[in-house]
């Protein structure tokens, strides 16, 4: 399956000059800032940027006058002129994220400040050749509905997945046959021909990121790796203020570590710690329906056997976040996925005790930390890039 699509549609305003090309990342300091800190005056802005108040004053006006930011009632009450705060407009666009993940497809609406409407999660055994489109149509659809109502503009629709999904979905169940005729289906040219919108892809595992270090806790004064527990386990690295593995489909495979099988034999980090394995532990216990919908899983009935796998797959994660705390030299891990919170806590208590009893001496001892992101991580992340690269990336 082709899911790789053109680069971002980035319309450039006032492009074609040196100057042009200032203005343009002026505004979109200011728009970044107010995004992770809304209403704020404009003293407060020029402080924080560094611009010049007066530089500061005419950029307002612009970026009001385009309909991308909101004045806000003014604060008096204090000496000289009352301070007029500003933030986004939510109604400014609108972006439409879709995760085609390898046992559910998740669709969200977000908003230029960053509210999430939540769309349709549709589970399955694996992604259908006869089904796919229509079900993706279908989603994009019931949003794009929900933006009518609010008679505001859609910018694009922004699609992430795993690589690999249609020449792997035999091992989810997919007979030869449907393999083929998934890997023949190009979705992101159907959803743009069926829509008439621009779309853009990315990895999953980078998308969520994306969501996290935008939204969530990703420091972003440190470098950090990052670990999405989801049917199989996407990841990506944040190094220097940016996040690695958006541009290729491969980078930071924290989940194709090694692993050391029950027996012995050496395994990958996907087949013994994923969701995908604890399905398969379940249904070895007698445990039926967490195949691909966790929610028709009856949790305090299977707690001693998810004990029991958790005991086994904390020990192998621990293990490959301290290989790439050691390789990659980031002292912070940040995990999330689509498990319940509580479980997920548990997951990351457990590698973080696991870690903790390693022989770590020559370099520190990583700290895991539990996203916020939560299962729709993918599907935002993936929306806030095409946002990001027309109006925040600097």
């Amino acid at each position: 399956m082709r899911l790789q699509a053109k680069s971002p549609h980035r319309p450039i305003r006032g492009a074609g000059s040196q100057h042009a090309a200032m203005r343009r990342s002026n505004e979109n300091t200011i728009l970044a800032l107010l995004l992770h800190t809304p209403d704020l005056p404009g003293s407060v802005i020029a402080k924080r940027t560094g611009l010049a108040p007066q530089t500061v004053s005419v950029l307002l006006r612009k970026l009001e006058t385009e309909g991308l930011i909101l004045r806000r009632e003014a604060l008096r009450g204090k000496r000289g002129q009352p301070a007029v705060p500003f933030r986004l407009n939510p109604d400014a666009g609108y972006v439409i994220g879709i995760e085609i993940g390898w046992r559910h497809a998740d669709f969200v609406l977000l908003d230029f400040a960053g509210g999430v409407t939540p769309g349709a999660r549709i589970t399955y055994p694996y992604p259908h050749p006869d089904r796919l489109v229509a079900d993706t149509i279908d989603g994009i659809e019931h949003l794009r509905a929900e933006v009518a109502r609010r008679d505001v503009r859609i910018l694009g629709i922004a699609q992430t997945g795993p690589a690999g999904l249609a020449e792997r979905a035999f091992v989810l169940g997919a007979s030869d046959e449907e393999s083929r005729r998934l890997a023949e289906i190009d979705l992101t040219a159907e959803i743009e021909r069926r829509t008439g919108l621009p779309v853009t892809f990315s990895n999953d595992g980078a998308s969520a990121l994306w969501a996290e270090a935008v939204f969530g806790r990703v420091p972003r004064d440190r470098d950090c790796a990052y670990v999405y527990l989801s049917t199989f386990i996407g990841s990506a690295l944040y190094v220097d203020g940016r996040v690695l593995g958006d541009k290729g489909m491969n980078a930071a495979r924290i989940g194709a570590a090694m692993t050391r099988e029950t027996d012995g034999s050496i395994g990958v980090l996907h087949m013994t710690a994923s969701l995908w394995a604890l399905a398969r532990f379940l249904a070895s216990r007698g445990h039926a329906g967490p195949q691909q919908d966790f929610t028709r899983l009856d949790w305090q009935a299977a707690e001693k056997d998810i004990a029991d796998w958790l005991d086994q797959a904390a020990g192998d994660l621990a293990l490959a976040c301290a290989n790439t705390s050691a390789i990659v030299g980031v002292s912070v891990i940040v995990m999330d996925g689509i498990l319940p919170r509580p479980l997920l806590a548990r997951v990351v208590n457990a590698i973080q005790a696991r870690i903790n009893a390693l022989p770590i001496e020559i370099f520190a001892t990583p700290i895991v930390h539990l996203g916020q992101g939560g299962p729709s991580a993918p599907a935002i992340g993936a929306a806030y890039q095409v946002f990001h690269a027309r109006y925040f990336e600097t």
